[in-house]
């Protein structure tokens, strides 16, 4: 998938079965490779957020993932 960010204008692709990924034209490692399942391809979600600027977080006793991002 290619993907640019409508507020940073950064540019990130990522391709199934792998762990890099490439933001603005350099190779990046990613924790956990691409999966495609049928025609669905399912990214790192901390990565792809944390990419674009946003801050995740995790609360474990609701077992809730929050992903927040400034836009101005």
């Amino acid at each position: 998938i290619f993907y640019t960010d409508p507020v940073t204008g950064r540019t990130l692709t990522v391709t199934g079965g792998s762990s890099i990924a490439v933001l603005d034209g350099e190779e990046v490692q990613m924790d956990t490779a691409a999966v495609e399942r049928g025609y669905t391809l399912y990214v790192p979600l901390r990565f792809v957020a944390e990419s674009f600027g946003a801050e995740v977080t995790y609360d474990a006793e609701t077992r809730t993932i929050t992903v927040t991002r400034q836009l101005f």
